[in-house]
């Protein structure tokens, strides 16, 4: 039986025939996850004791963004096509885009719908797009209801006016945007700005749909946090932490993932970036980054003592620009297909008076991208204030350009490893040059490189101590002085000329140790010496000596340069015309001009060739060996007989047993 003295009353009963309702302030603010039964143990769980927890959904965020691909749209037109869409008259007035991987058109609205699968939107689209390479997403603007819940969340009592690293308060709240289910997102027309005291948490994703295309998405006030955020920037710009340079900041990001960020600059006198996230202001920590696309993945503002623990930039302009920022360290920082094709950009700038910044950096590019960088790392490229203690270690491959410019730069130290290898599905945009000297190094400044020989080891004035390895040779490229005693016993030169090697390109055979001369074999054989080249140079001329004899009758006479594959075969990689006066006089020289220059690549084997077709054959300054000892591994010398002219190839089988060893010259 109801008794009607309890009716609407605490802990009372609502009425059976439902004539009235029990007030909201008899109901308990809060249900202790001890009394509550009948749920699983990991959803009775989730229920806080307490917790300042501001679900989005309960302020009337409906996280309905919706991606379609296939969708055909022309930049002229305001018709859209996406055959996998389930449009209804309830999506006019959402706000829309359609896009691609490389860029976006304009940002509207639905204005009609005409069948599930086509709508109009509020103007032109923008961007012509088609076939698997076209997407939209559409959704209700959220902003507001965020909004709500971040201004809800707002705790009291903090006091944002603390010194450095101070305590606003005894606790954040956190403002939840939950993924949803299926292909769920919330869309915003308006910047997020997250209160001083508040953590956002965003595993849903967020859609930034500003109209200001270089307006942050989301502005972290000083002593904010964002546990998660995933951010789709849709070309424009993504996150802004802090509020400017002389500020505390005390900014912590957990897992921070961006989609799209733009590329472009703002014209005018404010020059904004559409940047991946800008630091402006003392103290951050960032746990994880990944970011696609940007002017710059991440910008410093002078004065950012950062920790980026794990940063993954993929195609921006530049990964990470520091400006005058001091106490910054990337432990592990990926700079994947950077750059701009044709170059015009650095991987990484530190620049205004920048110190104290420790980085470890991995670099490359990828097959199908036109991107280069001018450097990996360049220091002091844009204003004369020195950079100092600076700790670099910098891995990269294919990344064109330098993997290190440095100018400005004070008490700095890099480890340099530079490879043109290509990965195996890799790009082959070669990196050219290990360190480009500038101007203003001053102090202590220390280089170590590990360079392949296609590298060239620096350009420009080296300043303090740079020592490089390249082909299990250690070269020091300034005076060393070594305090204390160092003993090396029975180590012999290494160096087979003993100093007398020729200063300008390579001879094929010690000078000194070619005494006398020696004929080919005959008319029509191919005589060819091996050499292993020292240096890495351009090729123009090949350089013969005549002894005592003089070629007569001759129809055909070429000096060639064969290239030795680790199996014994043989690749003509340049040579000289035929020419008849080849020879012709006793005791002479003979240079030709190659019909194309080549790259010599040191530590790379050669066989120097001769042909001549003619009735009597010249004698020309050679040496010799036994031929069963000139045979072994590797070949010294060798023909192959019966050649009317140079052959393009030649297999190690068809090449005959010799002593004769030609002295050649090759020279720039």
């Amino acid at each position: 039986m109801e008794r009607t003295t309890n009716k609407g009353q605490a802990n009372g009963y609502a009425p059976l025939d439902g004539s009235s309702k029990i007030a909201s302030s008899y109901l308990p603010a809060a249900i202790p996850q001890s009394q509550i039964t009948n749920l699983t143990t990991d959803l009775a769980a989730k229920v806080a004791k307490g917790t300042l927890v501001f679900n989005v959904k309960d302020y009337g965020a409906l996280g309905d963004a919706t991606r379609l691909r296939n969708v055909t749209a022309a930049a002229g037109s305001a018709s859209v096509t996406a055959p996998d869409g389930a449009f209804t008259s309830g999506d006019v007035g959402k706000l829309v885009v359609v896009y691609t991987e490389d860029g976006a058109g304009t940002i509207r609205t639905i204005a009609s719908v005409q069948s599930g699968t086509s709508i109009t939107l509020s103007g032109t689209a923008g961007i012509t797009i088609s076939g698997t390479n076209g997407y939209l997403v559409y959704g209700t603007d959220d902003s507001a209801a965020i909004t709500a819940a971040l201004t809800a969340a707002t705790p009291t009592g903090s006091d944002t006016t603390v010194g450095p690293n101070h305590s606003i308060g005894l606790g954040m709240a956190k403002v939840l945007l939950p993924a949803q289910a299926g292909n769920g997102g919330y869309m915003i027309a308006s910047q997020l700005s997250v209160p001083s005291g508040v953590n956002l948490d965003a595993p849903g994703m967020i859609v930034n749909m500003l109209s200001d295309r270089y307006n942050p998405a989301v502005l972290l006030n000083p002593y904010a946090a964002a546990e998660n955020l995933l951010l789709e920037c849709m070309f424009g710009t993504g996150i802004q932490a802090g509020t400017g340079g002389a500020n505390q900041a005390h900014i912590y990001m957990g897992n921070i993932r961006l989609w799209h960020i733009g590329y472009s600059t703002e014209g005018g006198g404010a020059q904004r970036k559409q940047d991946g996230i800008a630091l402006l202001g003392y103290h951050f920590e960032i746990k994880n980054l990944f970011a696609k696309g940007g002017v710059r993945t991440v910008y410093h503002n002078p004065g950012t003592d950062a920790l980026i623990n794990y940063a993954y930039a993929i195609g921006a302009h530049t990964a990470v620009e520091i400006n005058g920022g001091n106490q910054i360290a990337y432990p592990q920082l990926f700079v994947d297909t950077c750059g701009q094709a044709g170059g015009g950009t650095n991987g990484v700038i530190i620049d205004n008076e920048a110190s104290n910044v420790s980085m470890n950096i991995q670099a490359f590019e990828v097959v199908g991208t036109d991107h280069v960088l001018d450097s990996v790392v360049a220091i002091g490229v844009i204003t004369t204030a020195v950079n100092k203690d600076l700790s670099l270690r910098i891995q990269a491959n294919n990344t064109g350009g330098a993997l290190l410019l440095m100018t400005h730069a004070q008490e700095l130290k890099a480890e340099l490893l530079g490879s043109n290898a290509p990965f195996p599905s890799g790009d082959t945009s070669p990196i050219t040059t290990g360190v480009i000297y500038g101007a203003g190094n001053t102090g202590i400044n220390h280089v170590h490189a590990l360079l392949e020989t296609s590298i060239a080891p620096f350009t420009g004035t080296v300043q303090g101590t740079y020592q490089y390895e390249q082909l299990d040779v250690t070269h020091f490229e300034n005076a060393v002085t070594i305090n204390g005693a160092v003993t090396a016993t029975n180590v012999p030169s290494t160096d087979i000329y003993n100093g007398n090697g020729v200063t300008n390109g390579e001879e094929v055979l010690p000078r000194l140790n070619v005494t006398g001369a020696q004929a080919p074999a005959s008319s029509g054989t191919l005589q060819l010496t091996y050499f292993t080249a020292r240096k890495t140079e351009t090729i123009n001329n090949v350089r013969m000596l005549t002894d005592g004899t003089a070629a007569t009758g001759t129809t055909l006479a070429r000096m060639g340069v064969y290239s030795v594959a680790g199996n014994g075969n043989l690749t003509l990689v340049a040579a000289t015309a035929s020419d008849a006066t080849l020879f012709s006089g006793t005791y002479s020289p003979n240079l030709r001009a190659l019909t194309t220059p080549f790259s010599k690549v040191k530590g790379t084997r050669y066989a120097v060739g001769v042909l001549l077709v003619g009735t009597g054959m010249p004698t020309i300054t050679a040496t010799t060996c036994a031929g069963a000892d000139a045979g072994l591994a590797p070949r010294l010398c060798g023909l192959v007989p019966g050649q009317a002219d140079l052959p393009a190839n030649i297999t190690a089988g068809t090449v005959l047993e010799d002593y004769r060893l030609f002295q050649a010259t090759l020279t720039p």
